[in-house]
């Protein structure tokens, strides 16, 4: 009778028990789903159409609930779920502004979104929102209206100033978008100053946001009516901080009235002569004037035509500049190239000028221009031999032997004491002669494709000329005529010296080489230079069983146990060893 009675117990016992299990399972399961959707991905990886929702994210109960219970979760428990930790909407909806300015200008159903976010109470979502209707253009011009509205509201600088930019960037032929923007820059300073009575503050936002339209008025279509006169106007009365804005507009709007180009000339003529009054100590004035000065060169360089007279002026202006500055002249010159007939010889006649650094600039000039460049192949031979006499002269006081001193990261060419640099003196001596004897080989190369007197020149440097610059102008030569008799015992005797210094510059061209090479990658594969074997070797590989020279070293490569490039070698020899696949 006891025994029936006290027999359901247990079994009670472990329903109870197995419901309390079943329960945590469930509750663990459903915690880790629940941790995993409100893990915080990136913004990156959510579709457009999840970030259009978020830029209209606002608190809802369950954010509340969160925030709640987040902020009584004890220390412990917050750090082990950051993750989850909530996030507040309005950051929400700016990292996803930010998404949307990100895949600008793909996604372009996101504007209406972005229209609406302009009414954010954040600044910070408002500004990203701006930025993003900017980023797609006239995609968002239908979002002009509501950002035009921002200029009118009293509202901060950051939201005026992006508000002028995404305009400029929307709706650039619009007319009211035209207007609005140019009421902003009509008035001078001093006139604007002198009819109006506000304060300081005011004063400054007007302008500021003044500056800013100038900035972006290149933009709008049609610049040659009001706006290049404007430019232009501000330009006469700007100082050179000021004026770097309004040149780089000018550059990027070109030569579209003929007054453009006069300007910017005067304006580097000017800058000049203040230079040349400017001491050599005052560094900072040097450095802001080269500033300014590569800002003007390159919007001339940007509206440079055969038929406008941008070269005349530059070629002229360089003449009259301070030798220093002419290196930037002529850096000008060759990103131009010979569209008119003043290029080349002004580049020419700078390489017989008495100053190694305007050689230097020049030569730099001829190898951009490339081929195009032949006619001043005489003069850069000229330039060539000079260097290799000057290298072999042994007298300190020959004006071709400089010294090249390398400064905090820049190159500086004077023959004086070079200054300490931020961390103390690090100066690294480079014979001036070598340094430039090999920038001619190299240039010699580019430009002198099909002109044997390119080649003529090469082969005298090579038999006179010694360490780096002989084997430099060997390379040179080899390039231009890979079949010249000469080239390949140099190039062998290059690679023969334990010094990895051209030897890694020569095996840049191992991929390039053929059987005619063979001396050179054989003589490669003995060296002591890792990356120089490596090259060689993947070279050999290539060529397949036209390297069957190379075989025996390779084997010997394949069976060292020691060598760390037994493999390579080894799949180079499979290749060499493989039949050749029937010609059809």
């Amino acid at each position: 009778m006891n025994a029936q009675i006290e027999s359901p117990k247990p079994r009670r016992l472990l329903k109870s028990t197995l419901l309390v299990v079943a329960t945590i399972a469930g509750g663990v399961l459903a915690g880790n789903a629940l941790i995993r959707s409100a893990r915080h991905s990136a913004y990156e990886e959510r579709s457009t159409a999840r970030l259009i929702q978020y830029v209209g994210r606002t608190y809802s109960i369950a954010d509340i609930f969160r925030d709640v219970f987040w902020k009584v979760l004890p220390e412990s428990l917050s750090d082990r779920f950051a993750e989850v930790a909530p996030v507040p909407p309005q950051v929400v909806r700016q990292l996803a502004a930010m998404e949307l300015r990100r895949r600008a200008p793909q996604g372009p159903e996101a504007v209406p979104a972005l229209i609406r976010a302009l009414d954010d109470n954040s600044i910070g979502v408002r500004e990203v929102a701006l930025q993003a209707i900017g980023a797609h253009k006239k995609a968002a011009k239908a979002a002009a209206p509501a950002v035009m509205k921002l200029l009118d509201s009293p509202t901060n600088a950051v939201i005026r100033t992006e508000s002028v930019r995404a305009l400029a960037m929307i709706a650039p032929e619009d007319p009211q978008v035209r207007a609005r923007l140019l009421s902003y820059v009509r008035e001078t300073p001093a006139s604007a100053a002198g009819s109006t009575n506000l304060t300081g503050k005011a004063e400054a936002s007007r302008r500021s946001l003044r500056g800013v339209v100038l900035r972006v008025l290149d933009r709008l279509d049609h610049p040659e009516d009001e706006i290049v006169p404007i430019l232009l106007g501000e330009l006469a009365r700007a100082d050179d901080d000021q004026a770097s804005e309004l040149v780089a507009s000018l550059g990027r709007i070109g030569p579209v009235t003929p007054d453009v180009i006069p300007a910017l000339v005067k304006r580097l003529r000017d800058l000049g002569r203040s230079s040349a009054s400017t001491s050599s100590e005052d560094r900072v004035a040097a450095n802001a004037s080269a500033g300014f000065r590569s800002v003007l060169l390159n919007a001339l360089r940007r509206m440079a035509r055969p038929e406008n007279e941008v070269i005349p002026g530059l070629v002229n202006l360089m003449d009259e500049a301070d030798p220093h500055a002419r290196p930037a002249f002529l850096q000008t010159l060759g990103m131009i190239g010979p569209m008119r007939g003043e290029v080349l010889p002004a580049l020419m006649d700078s390489l017989r000028h008495p100053m190694p650094q305007v050689q230097y600039a020049a030569v730099s000039a001829l190898s951009v221009i490339g081929t195009k460049a032949v006619d001043a192949v005489p003069a850069l031979g000229e330039l060539l031999r000079q260097s290799v006499a000057a290298e072999a002269d042994q007298n300190e006081n020959s004006p071709m032997v400089r010294m090249i001193r390398r400064r905090d990261g820049q190159m500086d060419m004077d023959d004086g004491t070079a200054p300490a640099g931020r961390f103390g003196p690090r100066v690294v001596m480079v014979p001036w002669a070598e340094q430039m004897g090999l920038h001619a080989s190299r240039t010699l190369a580019r430009i002198g494709a099909g002109s044997p007197e390119a080649v003529a020149i090469l082969v005298k440097v090579m038999g006179d000329g010694q360490g780096q610059i002989r084997y430099e102008t060997a390379l040179a030569l080899w390039q231009l005529d890979r079949n010249h008799p000469q080239v390949i015992p140099v190039l062998v005797e290059s690679i023969e010296i334990p010094s990895p210094g051209f030897a890694r510059r020569l095996a840049q061209q191992f991929p390039q080489m053929g059987a005619p090479e063979m001396p050179v990658l054989l003589a490669a594969l003995e060296h002591i230079d890792a990356p120089i074997r490596t090259a060689a070797i993947s070279a050999l590989e290539r060529m397949g069983a036209e390297a069957e020279p190379a075989h025996g070293i390779l084997e010997r490569i394949a069976g060292d146990n020691a060598d760390p490039l037994r493999t390579l070698a080894s799949r180079a020899l499979e290749r060499i060893d493989r039949p050749a696949a029937p010609k059809n």
